[in-house]
């Protein structure tokens, strides 16, 4: 009996979930997309807030940490200068993994209702 409540509350954490893959993200990584978000869609008021907490909540679901890093590193990289820059802005692994985080985010942003301000 006790072993299965034991697994009941484990599962109910997240445990035997994607839960886990979601809370990968660093406090540090969350905060900073979360005001990168609020500065796109208007400023820093509590909805934005909610919204933009939404969003990452969103997609830390969808990407783990990891894949998140690289395709955000590839996306800043985009227009970086010079020879060594082109591993950054060409390549196939480059525009999937661009075009993966757009995706992603643009979804995360649509299910929280975030627009921009006109």
């Amino acid at each position: 009996m006790l072993e299965r409540l034991i697994l009941v509350t484990l599962i109910g954490m997240g445990c035997g979930s994607g839960a886990a893959v979601a809370n990968d993200y660093p406090t540090e990584a969350r905060v900073q997309y979360v005001l990168e978000c609020m500065a796109k869609y208007g400023g820093a008021t509590h909805a934005r807030m909610y919204q933009c907490s939404c969003s990452v909540d969103r997609l830390a679901a969808k990407l783990p940490y990891a894949d998140f890093v690289e395709a955000d590193t590839y996306t800043r990289g985009k227009n970086a200068m010079g020879e060594r820059g082109g591993i950054l802005r060409e390549g196939r692994r480059a525009r999937d993994r661009r075009e993966k985080l757009a995706q992603t985010v643009a979804q995360a942003e649509k299910a929280c209702f975030l627009k921009t301000p006109e």
